[in-house]
């Protein structure tokens, strides 16, 4: 595939986040402190890659004070954003484009199986939690609908290194059955959990999708273009490092564009 017309730093920022993940999870239940809010903040941010985007709404109609809803965006990446001026850019950041899929397809696969997380407000006082000497189980029970699903997964316990709860095929199934770990049957089985609200939030629905549309309706403006490709003839660095030339495939072999002929017409990514 061939990238055309990589005129301006949109396309450029465009080439830059086609890899990011958008993430929209539902939980049960919300916060209500902005200490539960960091605590959820500083364990996703533990997941893999790089959180780039964290948000908890505040509650409507003052019935709760967030929101249950946690929006994400994720560079599949360990590299922050290389897009800052204050920062710089990182001249060994050498991923190519095959190396970011398959770290994307871990992320996603490691997000989609989160279940639970114990509540701020349950392990913040638990000496021998947080010094690493005892593990949390997540305990509930299944309804009666979900009952089919009793002894097909294992959920892991919570420890001080690695606090969320994840599902896994119980060892006895792990061969047998290769949709088992699918995210509408994960979600379905999660649905028919009951849990104790004080001590768990339990991560309801799940669902990841490309970031760019979402930065878009993020920033309100349609500045990056979902559609655009990109394939191994431009280099995921040489975007990092805004004095470089980008080298377009194909028809556009020819043309070098520098930055310094991009910034006509471009005012600020996040005005």
């Amino acid at each position: 595939m061939n990238i055309k017309n990589i005129n301006n730093l949109n396309n450029r920022l465009s080439v830059y986040f086609m890899h990011h993940i958008f993430v929209k999870i539902r939980m049960s239940p919300s916060p209500t402190t902005t200490k539960e809010v960091f605590h959820l903040y500083q364990n996703f941010k533990k997941l893999g890659g790089s959180l780039e985007y964290f948000e908890i709404s505040r509650g409507k109609n003052g019935l709760n004070t967030y929101s249950n809803e946690v929006s994400l965006i994720y560079n599949p990446s360990s590299q922050l954003s290389q897009l800052d001026p204050f920062n710089g850019t990182n001249k060994n950041m050498k991923e190519t484009t095959a190396e970011l899929l398959a770290l994307r397809t871990k992320l996603t696969d490691t997000i989609h199986s989160i279940c639970a997380i114990p509540r701020y407000s349950y392990v913040e006082n638990d000496e021998q939690y947080v010094k690493g000497e005892i593990e949390i189980p997540y305990k509930f029970r299944l309804n009666r609908d979900g009952l089919k699903y009793d002894k097909r997964y294992s959920i892991s316990t919570s420890t001080v290194n690695n606090q969320f709860c994840f599902i896994s095929p119980a060892p006895t199934l792990e061969n047998d059955d290769k949709n088992i770990m699918n995210d509408s049957i994960i979600t379905n089985f999660k649905s028919h959990m009951r849990h104790n609200f004080q001590k768990f939030h339990k991560f309801d629905n799940i669902t990841i999708s490309p970031a760019i549309p979402n930065i878009n309706h993020i920033i309100g403006r349609q500045k990056l273009d979902p559609l655009i490709k990109q394939t191994d003839g431009i280099k995921y660095s040489s975007l990092m490092d805004l004095n470089s030339d980008i080298n377009t495939m194909g028809a556009e072999t020819g043309i070098n564009l520098k930055l310094q002929r991009l910034s006509l017409g471009f005012t600020g990514f996040y005005d």
